[in-house]
């Protein structure tokens, strides 16, 4: 889904009218000679502050939500605040201090890659951490609600799977799959 997605009902998802966007952004752009790691990972919707929504049946849902880390973008470092709420309920608030974003920016500074070390979970692994969440649906639709507070690269979204909390079993054993 890019910026470009409005809500569809004959689609079922969406994002709702009004939203605020910075461009979509693909990580080619500044990396056109390497391809990057993950096709999942690799581009990202920018909201600025805007709702997304997919229609679904009442019931308890899951949902995993990928979020680019911080300094994704070469056109900004990283975001000073940003947070995303499903049904009016925040389910992710991450702030950006000098102290934070020192931790974040140096978290690897000391560390030396040897033969056999697991690269991936090093570095990928560590930085892109889907948020995981429940969600109770009683209208139709689950409605996640990102704002960048005014940061046109906080958001970042890459990607997201909604499930019947029912189909919890299948739905790990796919994200098992995607994790491999």
């Amino acid at each position: 889904v890019s910026k470009e997605s409005a809500y569809d009902k004959g689609k079922g998802f969406g994002w709702l009218p009004d939203g605020s966007f910075q461009r979509d952004f693909d990580i080619r752009e500044v990396l056109n000679r390497h391809r990057p790691f993950d096709n999942l990972v690799r581009d990202f919707c920018n909201p600025i502050k805007a709702t997304f929504a997919v229609d679904v049946p009442n019931g308890e849902y899951k949902v995993w939500l990928m979020l680019a880390p911080p300094g994704a973008s070469v056109y900004h470092g990283a975001f000073k605040h940003r947070t995303v709420t499903a049904q009016g309920k925040v389910i992710h608030d991450q702030e950006y201090t000098a102290e934070s974003f020192k931790k974040w920016e140096f978290q690897w500074q000391d560390t030396e890659d040897m033969p056999g070390d697991d690269l991936w979970e090093r570095y990928v692994n560590s930085s892109f951490r889907p948020v995981l969440f429940d969600a109770t649906v009683s209208d139709g639709q689950i409605k996640l609600d990102f704002d960048g507070h005014g940061d046109a690269w906080a958001a970042m979204v890459c990607g997201l799977v909604v499930w019947p909390k029912a189909a919890d079993t299948q739905a790990q054993k796919w994200l098992a799959g995607l994790d491999d």
